[in-house]
């Protein structure tokens, strides 16, 4: 979101979100790539740039979907791969609520490639619930506000 000249700074979206964990991106990439241009995915050999983020392992060397900050080692995020969102409310600090409508003018545009799958990298602290099958994970992410 743009700052400048926005006089909704400081607000927070609030969402419900459904996502995928665990999906390697790169791969998902030269998928993508390979299906784009007609070859085959072994003729593919998409290396990602390095990101603020380092992924941990499953302990076989494997990435997972936890990630942790390269500069600041105590900042834990989740990096999904996001199918839908519902719910979506956007709060400014002192509680007031903003119609989305508002907000437009200062959203970015994306600069999303198409073969590149959209990916979220999002701060553990500000994860309120994650469901998977049958297993709730709840936080205290409203005292927070």
């Amino acid at each position: 979101m743009r700052k400048t000249g926005n006089p909704y700074v400081g607000v927070r979206k609030i969402s419900r979100r459904n996502g995928l964990l665990n999906i390697n991106y790169a791969d998902s990439v030269s998928r993508k790539i390979a299906a784009k241009v007609g070859i085959s995915e072994d003729q593919v050999n998409y290396i990602p740039k390095e990101t603020w983020y380092m992924h941990e392992d499953d302990g076989n060397g494997r990435p997972i979907a936890l990630c942790r900050h390269q500069k600041d080692d105590t900042k834990y995020y989740l990096q999904y791969f996001p199918v839908k969102s519902f719910d979506t409310t956007y709060v400014m600090p002192n509680g007031d609520i903003v119609p989305e409508e508002n907000l437009k003018p200062f959203f970015q545009e994306s600069k999303q490639v198409d073969f590149k799958p959209a990916v979220i990298t999002i701060g553990l602290d500000s994860i309120v619930e994650m469901k998977a099958k049958r297993m709730s994970i709840e936080t205290n992410f409203d005292d927070q506000f």
